[in-house]
C-alpha cells in the first residue's frame, strides 16, 4: 500500500481549498448578479451608472479607477446603463469575498474560520446592497481585502513581493478610495517584517514606489475626460495639476461647519450597525479574536502582537474615528450615507472573527460539520431579514420619480432641486437614457461651485457670473422665455414669485399671473399623474432616499388641497389631503 508524502497531502489540501474558494466564488458570484438592481437609487448610483454608459469624472476624489472599470465592463450586454453597472459592481463584490476568504488565511485563520467569517459578511444587509448596486464600496472591498491578504503574517507574498504589491495597492486604493489610508498600521508592521525578516532590499522600496505611481496613474484619466468633456459630466474639469489636486483632496466637501456634526450619534449607529453585520455574536467572536493576536504567545511573540495593534488600530481609525467626523445625524439619508462606510472596520474584524471560530471549534470533532450547522442559520437570515430590508432600500421609487419629474415640465423648461438623489437621477435619465434632454436640471447646491454654475449659465445661453441668488436666476430664467420650476415649495422666492404645483414640480410665476381655479388645478394635477409610473408598496421610511423624493409627490397635493382650503371648501381639501398622503403610490383612492 503506498504511503502518501506530507507534501502531496498539502498538495491535495491546497486542490481541495482552491475548489472551495472557487465554489465559493461563483454562488457569491451568481447571488450578486442575480440580484443586480436594475433601476436608479439615491445617493451617487445615478452619477456612476451615467459614467458607466459614457465615461466622465465623478464627484470627489474622482474614483477614476472604479470608472475605468465601469467603462472596460459596459461592453458587456446588459438591458439598461445602471443594470450593467450594478452587475459590473456585482462581479467585484463577489471578489472583494474571495480576497476576504485569502485575507482571513493570510492571517493564520482555518479554513473552517475564514469561510464562516467571509460569508457572515456576505451574506449581511449592507454588503448585499451595496454589491448589487453602482456603487464604489465594492472595489474598495476588493483593494483593501487585497491588502489585508498581502499584509497577513501568513501570507504566501513574502519579501520583496510583499514590499511591491502593497506598494501597489496603496497606490490604486489612492486612485479609488482615500479610507485605504487607515490601514496604515498594517502595511508598516507588514513593510517593516518584509525588510527586516524576509530579505527584501532597498530596490524593493524604489520598485513600490513606482507601482504606486503606476497605481495613481488612473489620474490620468480625469484629465484627460476635462480635456475633451464631449459632452459628458466632468466634476471640476480637473484639466491642471491644480484642480485635479482640488478634486483628489475633495476640496468641494471640506466646508461643513463643525456644529452640524454628532459624533455620540455616529459612535451609537456604527456599533449598532456592527452588531447587524455580524449577527450580534459575531462581534463577541471577533473580540476574542483580537484579544488573542494582542496577548498570545507563539513564535515570533512580539512580531504577532505588533500585528494585533496594528489590526485594532486600523479598526479604530476605520471605524470610530472616520464615523465621527461625519456631519448630519445617522437617520433616514443621514445613515444610508454612514452605513456604506462600515463594510471597512467590518472587513477587518471579519479577521478576528475568523480566529475567534477557530477558538470555538479547537476541541470539535469533525469541524465542517459546525460550519455548515453555522451556515444554514446565516442563509435563512439573509432569505428571511436581509433581503427584506434590502428590497426596501433597492425600490424603484427614484427611478420613477426622476421619470415623472421629467414628464412634468414642458418643453425647454428649467428645474431647480436639491439632493443626490435628483440631480444624480436627472443625470441618468438624460444622459445614458436619452430622455428629456431639452430639461435643464440645476442643482440649488451645486450652483455655489463657480464650474457647475457657469456650465448650467452656458446651457441657459446666458454667461453672467457672480454668486448664485434664486430670485436673480428666476428674473434671468423667465425674462428668456423659459418656463421655471423647483422641486420642493421650501425654497424661498422673493413676493414677486408665485408657486403653482405642477406634477411632481412646482412652477415659478410671477404674483401678478392670473391664479387658476382650484378644481382646474386639481384636474390639470391629475392628468399629469395618469402619465406617471406608481410605486406598488408605500415607502416605509420617510426620511430615506426614496422617501426624500416622494415628498415632491406629497407636497403637490397638499398645495392643491390648500388652495381648497383658501377657499373654504373643506370637504375638497380632505380629498387632497388623502391624495398627498398617498405619496409616491399615487392620487387614487387610499
Amino acid at each position: 500500500m503506498p504511503i502518501e508524502s506530507p507534501e502531496r497531502d498539502r498538495a491535495q489540501e491546497v486542490r481541495r481549498e482552491l475548489a472551495l474558494v472557487g465554489a465559493g466564488l461563483l454562488l457569491a458570484g451568481g447571488l450578486y448578479v442575480g440580484s443586480a438592481c436594475p433601476h436608479v437609487l439615491g445617493a451617487d448610483n445615478g452619477e456612476f451608472a451615467t459614467l458607466y454608459a459614457e465615461g466622465g469624472v465623478s464627484h470627489p476624489p474622482g474614483y477614476p479607477l472604479y470608472v475605468l472599470y465601469l467603462r472596460a465592463m459596459s461592453v458587456l450586454p446588459a438591458a439598461s446603463a445602471v443594470l450593467g453597472a450594478a452587475r459590473a459592481t456585482a462581479l467585484l463584490g463577489a471578489l472583494a469575498l474571495a480576497l476576504t476568504y485569502a485575507a482571513c488565511r493570510a492571517w493564520a485563520a482555518s479554513p473552517c474560520g475564514a469561510l464562516v467569517a467571509t460569508a457572515t459578511l456576505g451574506l449581511g444587509r449592507v454588503a448585499f446592497e451595496q454589491f448589487t448596486q453602482a456603487e464604489a464600496f465594492a472595489l474598495n472591498l476588493v483593494l483593501s481585502a487585497a491588502f489585508l491578504a498581502a499584509s497577513g503574517e501568513s501570507s504566501r507574498v513574502r519579501g520583496g513581493a510583499r514590499i511591491v504589491l502593497l506598494g501597489a495597492l496603496t497606490g490604486l486604493g489612492a486612485a479609488h478610495h482615500h479610507t485605504l489610508a487607515t490601514l496604515a498600521p498594517i502595511g508598516v508592521v507588514a513593510a517593516v517584517r518584509a525588510l527586516r525578516a524576509e530579505g527584501a532590499r532597498p530596490r524593493h522600496v524604489v520598485a513600490a514606489v513606482a507601482a504606486s505611481a503606476v497605481g495613481l496613474s488612473a489620474y490620468l484619466y480625469p484629465v484627460y475626460v476635462a480635456r475633451h468633456p464631449a459632452g459628458r459630466w466632468v466634476w471640476g474639469y480637473p484639466a491642471d495639476v491644480g484642480r485635479l489636486v482640488h478634486l483628489f483632496l475633495r476640496w468641494d466637501y471640506w466646508v461643513a461647519p463643525a456644529a452640524r456634526r454628532a459624533p455620540g450619534e455616529q459612535l451609537d449607529a456604527l456599533g449598532a450597525g456592527l452588531v447587524e453585520m455580524f449577527v450580534g455574536v459575531g462581534l463577541v467572536l471577533a473580540a476574542v479574536g483580537l484579544a488573542g493576536l494582542l496577548w498570545r504567545r507563539q513564535g515570533a511573540a512580539l512580531l504577532s502582537r505588533a500585528y494585533g495593534v496594528a489590526l485594532a488600530a486600523s479598526v479604530a481609525l476605520a471605524g470610530p474615528f472616520l464615523l465621527m467626523s461625519f456631519t448630519g445625524r445617522p437617520i433616514g439619508v443621514g445613515r444610508a450615507v454612514a452605513e456604506r462606510f462600515y463594510l471597512l472596520p467590518a472587513l477587518l474584524l471579519t479577521v478576528p472573527f475568523a480566529l475567534g471560530v477557530d477558538l470555538l471549534l479547537a476541541r470539535r470533532a469533525r469541524p465542517w460539520r459546525w460550519v455548515f450547522a453555522a451556515l444554514a442559520p446565516l442563509v435563512a437570515y439573509h432569505v428571511l431579514v436581509v433581503r427584506p430590508a434590502a428590497r426596501e432600500e433597492l425600490r424603484p421609487t427614484v427611478d420613477r420619480y426622476a421619470r415623472n419629474l421629467l414628464r412634468s415640465v414642458p418643453e425647454g423648461g428649467v428645474v431647480v432641486g436639491t439632493g443626490d438623489a435628483r440631480i444624480f437621477s436627472v443625470m441618468y435619465m438624460q444622459h445614458a437614457n436619452a430622455i428629456r434632454r431639452d430639461v435643464i436640471y440645476t442643482d440649488a447646491g451645486m450652483m455655489t461651485v463657480p464650474w457647475y454654475r457657469t456650465d448650467v449659465m452656458l446651457r441657459l445661453g446666458d454667461p453672467a457670473g457672480g454668486d448664485f441668488d434664486l430670485d436673480v436666476f428666476a428674473d434671468r430664467v423667465l425674462g428668456r422665455g423659459r418656463t421655471l420650476f423647483l422641486t420642493t415649495p421650501d425654497f424661498t422666492v422673493a413676493s414677486r414669485f408665485a408657486l403653482v404645483p405642477h406634477g411632481a414640480v412646482f412652477q415659478v410665476v410671477l404674483a401678478t399671473a392670473p391664479k387658476p381655479r382650484a378644481e382646474d388645478l386639481e384636474a390639470e394635477n391629475m392628468a399629469i399623474a395618469r402619465t406617471f409610473d406608481w410605486d406598488d408598496t408605500p415607502v416605509k421610511d420617510h426620511w430615506s432616499w426614496p422617501g426624500v423624493v416622494e415628498d415632491g409627490y406629497r407636497t403637490t397635493w397638499a398645495a392643491v388641497g390648500q388652495r381648497y382650503r383658501d377657499e373654504g371648501r373643506q370637504e375638497d381639501a380632505l380629498r387632497n389631503a388623502l391624495r398627498s398622503a398617498n405619496g409616491a403610490q399615487g392620487p387614487w383612492a387610499p
